[in-house]
């Protein structure tokens, strides 16, 4: 899993919105 400790990059933007859009397809 991803540790969300370190400072959002864009590229991890992306990666969590994605990943956010998996777990919680309503946001």
């Amino acid at each position: 899993m991803i540790k969300i400790e370190k400072k959002p990059t864009f590229k991890d933007a992306k990666d969590l919105q994605s990943l956010a859009s998996m777990l919680a397809p309503q946001y």
